[in-house]
């Protein structure tokens, strides 16, 4: 019997010793996957904030080139045009630039995740009824977040605080009025869309659809390095990634894009060469002999104002008919929102870009563009 229970109590030595080896082996397996996920995640960041990067630095050796080249041309008409040096370099940017960063993109990540852009263009996997609604609720939102960009803007220069904003008035001479008509409704809401939905959004989508929205749509916002245009640009990046994510097209997003800046475009070329304080102070003689320009100029603000209503109305339908509940993908990595974030803002290339990005937003508010 003695036999019988000192083997029994070996066994079971062996036996615990076993569970906490096996324990501790699959902590450490724990341990590895926590490692390996933390590694994807950081890829996906790095991958997504290249784009960023490498815009930031070619845009600084575009702008620096046209730069050199007009300041020999320093004198000459064609060197005093401003739109001509606007026209060179939204062309640069536009037609060089932004297809070689995706087609870097394409080369380093698409091709590896089926990430191909041709599947951007597929048809909306919603009723055309849905896009119509909800292409004027993110059009007129777009606005609504403008007009409060506005008036923080406004309070912040009542307390003596000047942000410096960059100027898109590409003047009235006919390269200006060329850039106004091209660069804003045609080649802005084609690489754009692209660039931030077709690529750095769907790159992102593994983490979760929610979270991939509002990421890309803050890299969107601060891409553009302008303090008053950074916050609805940011609310329009959220929701073109959020018509995206329902619709699985760009067209949708590429059709919001392109009325608020073809509306935009209209403005700005009806603006050229007008006084405002001719207009404010009531000018008959003025008034009458610019009655076209600010014709277009009433109807656009009226309609834009039109939009924003009719935005306002079919959002608050939509919420309290699906009771504030939009399903998303939630993402292939279950941990907490703070850890996703924390991983994919350790990344370095997304450090860099974003550190980037802030710092021009900032130093244009300040010193300007």
């Amino acid at each position: 019997m003695e036999w019988v229970k000192l083997w029994q109590s070996i066994k079971l030595s062996f036996k615990n010793l076993n569970f906490r080896c096996s324990q501790k082996f699959i902590r450490k397996d724990n341990q590895m996957d926590k490692k390996l996920i933390n590694r994807e995640i950081r890829t996906l960041s790095n991958y997504s904030s290249l784009p960023l990067l490498c815009f930031v630095i070619l845009s600084q050796m575009c702008s620096y080139f046209v730069y050199f080249i007009f300041d020999l041309l320093k004198g000459t008409d064609i060197g005093n045009d401003y739109g001509f040096k606007m026209f060179i370099s939204y062309c640069l940017i536009y037609l060089v630039i932004m297809p070689l960063i995706l087609l870097i993109f394409s080369e380093l990540r698409g091709k590896r995740v089926g990430l191909s852009l041709k599947t951007c263009f597929v048809k909306p996997a919603k009723p055309v009824g849905w896009v119509i609604k909800y292409v004027i609720i993110a059009i007129g939102l777009t606005y609504a977040l403008a007009f409060s960009s506005s008036i923080i803007s406004s309070l912040l220069e009542s307390v003596g605080i000047n942000l410096n904003t960059t100027d898109i008035s590409f003047g009235d001479s006919p390269f200006g009025i060329i850039t106004t008509v091209v660069a804003l409704p045609l080649f802005a809401p084609l690489f754009e869309e692209l660039l931030f939905r077709g690529s750095i959004y769907r790159n992102n989508e593994p983490m979760g659809q929610w979270f991939a929205i509002i990421v890309s749509g803050v890299a969107f916002g601060l891409w553009h390095t302008n303090c008053v245009q950074t916050i609805y640009a940011t609310g329009m990046g959220i929701i073109a990634c959020a018509l995206y994510a329902k619709t699985r097209s760009v067209i949708p997003s590429m059709i919001v894009h392109f009325v608020i800046n073809s509306i935009a475009a209209v403005q700005q070329l009806c603006s050229n060469g007008i006084d405002t304080d001719e207009i404010i102070g009531v000018n008959p003689e003025y008034i009458s002999s610019h009655i076209a320009q600010i014709s277009v100029l009433g109807l656009s603000e009226l309609l834009v104002f039109g939009i924003v209503i009719a935005a306002i109305v079919l959002s608050i339908i939509e919420l309290v008919k699906h009771r504030g509940r939009f399903p998303l993908y939630k993402g292939r990595y279950n941990m907490s929102l703070g850890k996703k974030l924390g991983v994919y803002f350790s990344a370095p290339v997304t450090v860099v870009a974003y550190a980037v990005l802030i710092f021009e937003t900032i130093a244009n508010a300040l010193y300007g563009g």
